[in-house]
């Protein structure tokens, strides 16, 4: 037990009655080696391993657990957490347990986000033989154009830590607004002073 050795006898049946005839309750989170249902059949040496306690913070909720896992992944595991996908732990799960016994579990999701962008028509203008002088009128009314941008974004336990734009194409071309002029003129006529006249404009 730790640096301590105790011998004794026991007609207990099992290793987990036995430490109990002493006073030794291994706690959750203890090794035990052979298990706490291990058969006695026969001489054997029973190694108790203390477990540390451990405050894991998984995505911001914390929870205390006793664990002898020599690495950090391990300790998640007796803890019944494990990470998923992008999941990581500080340290890391390859990492032996830290002396300050906290252990961080960042949750990490990502998501496509496709951002649009409209772009402005152009207005052109041009000559039109059937609108009356001085007159305008829209030949094509045109359309505005439309970018798309797909966008990579990280969260962290909730919290957006980055984004990056991954692609950007035009989704759509602007087509331009069209205005006709009048070029066409239209003789009207008018009386003055007793006379008919003609005029345009």
């Amino acid at each position: 037990d730790g640096s301590t050795t105790l011998d004794f006898y026991s007609s207990a049946l099992t290793v987990g009655a036995a430490l109990w005839e002493q006073g030794i309750r291994p706690e959750p989170g203890d090794l035990l080696d052979p298990p706490f249902d291990a058969p006695v059949t026969a001489p054997l040496t029973i190694t108790v391993q203390h477990g540390r306690e451990l405050n894991i913070i998984d995505g911001g909720v914390s929870k205390v657990i006793h664990s002898s896992a020599p690495t950090v992944g391990e300790a998640l595991r007796d803890a019944g957490l494990s990470p998923q996908g992008l999941d990581y732990s500080q340290p890391a799960e390859d990492q032996p347990l830290p002396a300050d016994g906290l252990i961080r579990l960042v949750r990490v999701r990502e998501e496509i986000q496709l951002l649009q962008t409209p772009i402005p028509n152009k207005i052109e203008y041009q000559a039109d033989p059937n609108t009356e002088l001085d007159h305008q009128t829209i030949i094509d009314p045109g359309s505005y154009g439309l970018t798309v941008q797909q966008i990579k974004v990280r969260y962290e336990n909730g919290q957006e830590t980055s984004r990056r734009t991954e692609a950007e194409w035009v989704a759509e071309i602007a087509r331009p607004l069209i205005i006709g002029y009048g070029t066409k003129i239209v003789i009207r006529t008018a009386q003055v002073d007793g006379r008919t006249i003609e005029y345009w404009r």
